[in-house]
């Protein structure tokens, strides 16, 4: 029984073509910037950021900071 909850877990977040919760994904919605913010006082209110890398082939990555 806990193997077929398991595989239904992975085949659900396998289908995702986007970050679900505390899982990387595909690409990301939103404007994409050129390069860094010369202002990073935005991510005061959060304890991570999503970053889009590899623009040919989209892939968000999770960055939990203090």
């Amino acid at each position: 029984m806990k193997r077929s909850r398991l595989l239904s877990l992975i085949v659900l977040l396998a289908g995702c073509s986007g970050p679900l919760g505390p899982v990387a994904g595909g690409s990301l919605a939103g404007k994409p910037m050129a390069g860094p913010p010369a202002d990073w006082n935005f991510a005061r209110a959060s304890e991570y950021v999503d970053v889009e890398v590899r623009p040919s082939d989209p892939y968000s990555v999770k960055i939990h900071y203090y």
